[in-house]
This record gives C-alpha cells, structure tokens and sequence, in this order.
C-alpha cells in the first residue's frame, strides 16, 4: 500500500511541477485580464451545462433559455468591473 501512496504522491508532484511550469512561462505571454475573462466563460459554461442537466424539460422552451441568456449577459455587463486602460 505504500508504494502506490509513494507512487501516486510522486506523481501528482510531478504534474504539478509540469503545471506551474507551463503556468510561469504562459502567464509572461498572456494577459492577465484575458485569463481571468477565458475562466469566468469557462466558470459559466459549467454552470449552464448543469442547470441544463438539472432544470426539468419543460422549463427548456426558447423563452426560458433566451432569458436565461439575457440574464446571464446582463450580470456580466453590470457586474463586470469598469476599468480604465490608462491606469497603472
């Protein structure tokens, strides 16, 4: 049992060590704001996917799903921070 303890520890470290590495050496060539845009599409995705696998059918006509859209739109628009470019 711990040879595969010492095994898998082993090579989740590994991974990680992969993971940051590739982690340092994107983040100096990639914007910060883009990544932060990428996870929170990514963040949402997620979530509708699940609320579709969770919502029953008959709640998944097009007014439903449009104004779920539209909700979704609307949060990212106000909730969003306005930043100016031209500060530090």
């Amino acid at each position: 049992m711990i040879p595969v303890w010492l095994g898998t520890t082993a090579g989740m470290m590994i991974a990680n060590a992969i993971g940051i590495l590739i982690g340092v050496v994107l983040g100096k060539k990639i914007p910060e704001r883009l990544v932060k845009w990428f996870a929170a599409l990514v963040f949402i995705c997620f979530g509708v996917y699940g609320l579709y696998e969770y919502l029953p059918r008959e709640l998944l006509t097009t007014p439903f799903i449009l104004g779920g859209i539209a909700v979704i739109f609307l949060s990212i628009f106000f909730i969003a921070p306005k930043r100016d470019d031209k500060l530090p």
